[in-house]
This record gives structure tokens, sequence and C-alpha cells, in this order.
């Protein structure tokens, strides 16, 4: 997944391979790595709290929304918001967006560093990669370059299929907070204007976002 396959599981998953035209063998192996990625996801569990990043890149969903986020692929968060940064839109910092969220213990979220066992640190990942899921958008903010920082929090889906956030949730509310980035970050004073429309990133699809694989793509 981390090496650069990652496109072919999220394809599946997503039905959506954007530029990519995939082979019929492709499309056997997204569906392949899928599930096997899922299974992995469903026997681990975060033993402590984690503020993990996610950088996006305009493209898709993101845009002027001040609600909830959801994506159908995978999701690669990196623990080092230094390296989210990396993948920032190389021409126009602005069209791009940081995803911060606060991962209580207890999640389903692949420690890519931890499961591979790597103790180089020339080969030293810091990307956590999440099952598909939905986030409610907590607030929204930007810093001195114009890049926006969306806190995020998990939603969970009740008996009725209603979606509840853990903790104070107060969504909808855009601007409230600094997104607790790297301080850096300013109140939004238009909450909708400008940011980053797309959520494809993050290390694993091709586009941006955070994640390390193979330093080419970031974002699941």
């Amino acid at each position: 997944y981390v090496s650069g396959q990652h496109w072919m599981a999220n394809g599946h998953l997503r039905g959506d391979f954007a530029h990519r035209n995939p082979t019929d063998a492709d499309l056997v192996q997204g569906e392949r790595m899928a599930k096997h990625i899922s299974a992995v996801l469903d026997r681990t569990e975060t033993t402590a709290p984690k503020k993990l990043y996610r950088t996006v890149r305009e493209g898709t969903s993101l845009g002027d929304i001040v609600g909830s986020i959801e994506d159908k692929g995978f999701l690669s968060f990196s623990d080092d918001l230094d390296n989210s940064k990396n993948f920032l839109h190389p021409v126009d910092p602005k069209r791009s967006a940081i995803i911060e969220l606060d991962l209580p213990a207890g999640s389903k979220a692949l420690d890519v560093n931890a499961w591979a066992e790597i103790d180089d640190d020339e080969y030293a990942e810091s990307e956590f990669i999440l099952p598909p899921q939905k986030f409610a958008v907590l607030s929204h903010s930007f810093d001195e370059n114009g890049v926006r920082y969306l806190k995020v929090a998990q939603l969970d889906e009740d008996e009725n299929g209603a979606a509840s956030t853990p903790g104070d949730t107060d969504a909808g509310a855009p601007g409230d907070i600094d997104a607790g980035a790297d301080g850096s970050a300013t109140e939004d004073p238009a909450p909708g204007a400008g940011g980053a429309d797309g959520l494809d990133s993050g290390p694993g699809d091709g586009d941006a976002g955070e994640g390390t694989g193979d330093g080419t793509d970031g974002g699941v």
C-alpha cells in the first residue's frame, strides 16, 4: 500500500480511479488489497490518543464545507505536522488544506511504522492508515500563508443511522479555534471562503496529502 499501489485499493472502494486506466488485473488486485487492508484494520486498536494530520489539495470534496466530510477510501494521516506540510501544493499553498484529527484511544488505525517494525530512521514512516469514514468539521482557520486548517472529529453512526460526534463537537462553528496546528493559524473571518476543495489526497492516491509511502503522492 505505501509503496505506490494504494490507488488500486482506493479506486476500488471509491469507484473512481481518477486519471488512471486500470487493467482487469488491476481491478482484481484492488479488490483483493481492499479486503486485506480492511481485515488488518479490523484487528487494530490504538492504545493511546494521537493527534494526526492530513494534507489535501483541491480536487474533490472540500470546497466551502462547514459540516462534514466523507471519504470511501482508506485515509492516510501523519503524526508529524511538518511532514504533512511537505505535501502542500508546490506552487500555491492556498490550494491546500491541512486536516487535524484528535484520534481517541481504541480507534481503528494502523501505525505503519509499528506494524512494519521499522527501526531504521532512514526508512521510518510517520503514517497512520484509517478506514473509510466520515468526519465532522468542528472549525477551520487560516495560517499566514493562506493555508486552511480544518479541525475534525470522527462521526459515529447510532442505531438509527444518525451521525453523532464524540465529545464536544460543535460542528458548524468554523473559525472558533485555531485548529491547533502550529500556533500560526488565525481565526477564519469568512467561513467557507477560499481554501482547498479536495479530499482526495493524503498518502496514497497520487495527489497530495501526507503519508510517506514513496514520497511522491501523499494521500490515501
